[in-house]
């Protein structure tokens, strides 16, 4: 089963983005976003898969999906979040 993971943007390099979610900061490709022309920049919510970061979205929906991940994790081991 593949799934999808919200995180927040913590830094950028070159194609590649240093994501901070629920199971701690990720490196992603942004090779996706940047074929569909979209600019990620530090600060912003992106979901992502498989190792690729495949949609962006607003701090808001990522914050509420943030949630919903670590609601998931509630009860494995009491996880905390590392996004603020």
């Amino acid at each position: 089963m593949c799934f999808a993971e919200p995180g927040q943007v913590v830094a950028t390099d070159g194609s590649m983005a240093h994501l901070a979610t629920a199971a701690g900061v990720v490196d992603v490709s942004l090779a996706v976003l940047v074929a569909r022309g979209q600019h990620v920049a530090m600060g912003d919510w992106v979901i992502a898969a498989l190792g690729l970061a495949i949609e962006c979205v607003g701090p808001d929906e990522g914050r509420r999906l943030l949630d919903e991940r670590n609601m998931l994790l509630i009860g494995t081991e009491g996880v905390e979040s590392n996004v603020h």
